[in-house]
């Protein structure tokens, strides 16, 4: 009977440490704010959108000059967001984001347009973190020429898009040269082929929400068992839509033309999906097949995919709900991009075709 007591003893004290400890993370997690469940961003941008009768032919989406929009999120991880965990972006006088620029290029400056969708139109992150604007400081040193580095670049934008306001409107910004920062869901979102809201939402459980530590722990093992199954099952869906990647292929070879005819240089960037940034990232088939069509065709081509490896690609997500890279990210990118350039000689007069 004793024995048996002692037992009980034991058994209640160990029992006692254990939620002691559980309770001692659990408060640890919610001090840090660190959660496995989310609430969804916000964001409302039907007011920031250019009429569907006014756009540019064959654009989709298309943001008024001078326009506040804002993204709020449920918690501030990075505490790069204000107060009430909420991003405002500002377009300036062509409905990008940056500073005001005059269509005509002012003398004595190179201009670089950077084509691309939310990556480069930098969402979730501070304007001044972006990597077009660290990009401008990096190619402008004091004793160069100054160079402007334009985003010509808009959410939810294609391949498509890209190159018809290049087209139509673009050009007019007297370029030296165009860069199209491509992202693998450039294609039209062929089969669906993106992460944010659909990854996320796979990975945590309503029913857990009461405790941060417990929805932390079935966050993270749902993303090692599921998370690459998932997205490999996806990328091999997306490849299989040929007609979206055929007209994406045929609108670089259109872009490279529209530039050269206007005497500007032409390269393609690839910016990697924020996800296991190494050897075995799961879109490099993607990357591939833009890096042989430009190969191909006399495109400079660049993957930004390098620069990343090494790093967790959750320490580069904006938020755990949004997985744009953040300023991280952005940093890497700017220097990647000047380390192209450079090396390239994209900078200088155009690139005669071999």
């Amino acid at each position: 009977m004793k024995n048996l007591k002692n037992a009980l003893v034991n058994l209640s004290l160990l029992l006692g440490s254990v939620i002691l400890t559980l309770l001692a993370m659990e408060g640890v997690f919610r001090l840090l704010d660190v959660r496995g469940t989310h609430a969804p961003r916000i964001y409302s941008w039907d007011h920031a959108l250019v009429p569907k009768e006014e756009r540019l032919p064959g654009v989709q989406i298309q943001f008024k000059p001078h326009v506040e929009m804002e993204m709020r999120y449920d918690s501030n991880p990075r505490g790069a967001f204000n107060e009430h965990n909420t991003l405002v972006f500002h377009t300036n006088n062509f409905g990008f984001r940056g500073p005001d620029f005059t269509e005509a290029k002012p003398p004595g400056t190179r201009r670089v347009i950077l084509l691309g969708d939310s990556f480069t139109f930098a969402e979730g992150v501070n304007w001044e973190d972006s990597f077009p604007n660290r990009l401008a400081a990096l190619l402008s040193p004091p004793d160069s020429t100054p160079t402007e580095v334009l985003p010509v670049a808009t959410s939810a934008w294609n391949t498509l898009d890209e190159i018809h306001y290049l087209e139509h409107q673009g050009l007019k910004f007297q370029p030296d040269l165009v860069l199209v920062i491509f992202v693998a869901n450039d294609a039209e979102y062929a089969g669906g082929m993106d992460l944010w809201e659909n990854y996320w939402r796979r990975h945590e459980s309503p029913l857990l929400r009461f405790s941060y530590l417990a929805s932390s722990v079935y966050n993270v093992v749902q993303r090692r068992i599921d998370g690459r199954r998932y997205i490999d099952a996806l990328v091999n869906y997306g490849l299989g839509f040929k007609p979206e990647w055929e007209r994406c292929r045929d609108a670089l070879l259109k872009g490279r033309d529209l530039a050269q005819g206007a005497g500007a240089n032409y390269a393609v960037v690839i910016f990697p999906f924020m996800y296991d940034l190494s050897e075995t990232h799961p879109f490099l088939a993607v990357y591939r097949m833009i890096e042989e069509h430009c190969e191909a065709n006399n495109i400079p081509v660049w993957s930004l995919l390098p620069d990343f490896m090494g790093w967790d690609y959750s320490d580069l997500w904006v938020h755990p709900t949004d997985q744009h890279p953040n300023e991280i990210g952005h940093r890497i990118a700017a220097e990647s991009l000047e380390r192209f350039l450079r090396e390239e000689q994209l900078l200088g007069p155009r690139r005669k075709s071999p």
